[in-house]
Formats: C-alpha cells, structure tokens, sequence
C-alpha cells in the first residue's frame, strides 16, 4: 500500500518539474543533516523513480540506524509522530517505505509553501 501522493498532492506528481524540485531539496537537506546523497545521472520522469533513488539513499542510514538518520529527518521535518501515526494506519507497510514516501512528501509541501509565499 502506497501512501504518496496523496490524493490533493498527486497533481504535483504528475509534472517533472516538481519531481526536480523535490530531488534538488532532497538532497540539499542530506547535505545540511551531513548524509551522503547520491544523484541520479539521468533525470527523473516519475515518481517512481524519486522513490527509488530516495530508496537507494536512505538504505545505508537505515542499517546505521543511528542518529545521522534521526538528524535528517528532523532536518526534513518528518516527525516520529507522523512515522508512528503511518506504521499504526498501514501495519503492512515497511518502515522503510514509509520513510521514503513522508519524506517525498514533506519536501514536496516545503516547495509549494514556498512558491506561495514568495513574492
């Protein structure tokens, strides 16, 4: 069971320009949080994609399992509360797909808060 996009954010999803923009923060935030991120070489046409290269750069954070990850995903935004709330909902969902699909979207929403509010 997936949880992205949801279904007022599946608009977004649909335009590679906003799967560019979520990439280009996704990896701004793992360099903030002092993650290793690595960049696909081609460019991303769906969403699918964005979660697999999110998958692939997440992975070696999750079997560190330490505070690298946690930093990051404060870093994101992405609270333990919200990773609780989404395992208790979908009990037959990873953990690490979970991760994946909240960090997508909350990167998601920090772009189209700020397109909002820029002047």
């Amino acid at each position: 069971m997936e949880l992205i996009p949801k279904p007022e954010l599946k608009q977004y999803f649909d335009k590679k320009s906003y799967l560019k923009k979520v990439l280009i923060q996704i990896n701004r935030d793992f360099e903030m949080a002092g993650c290793d991120f690595e960049l696909p070489k081609n460019e991303i046409e769906e969403l699918e994609e964005l979660q697999n290269v999110l998958a692939v750069n997440l992975e070696p954070l999750m079997k560190e399992n330490g505070p690298r990850l946690k930093n990051l995903l404060y870093r994101i935004d992405v609270s333990e509360k919200s990773i609780y709330k989404g395992m208790s909902e979908n009990t037959d969902l990873q953990l690490a797909v979970l991760l994946r699909n909240k960090i997508i979207e909350r990167e998601l929403l920090k772009i189209l808060i700020r397109e909002k509010y820029s002047l």
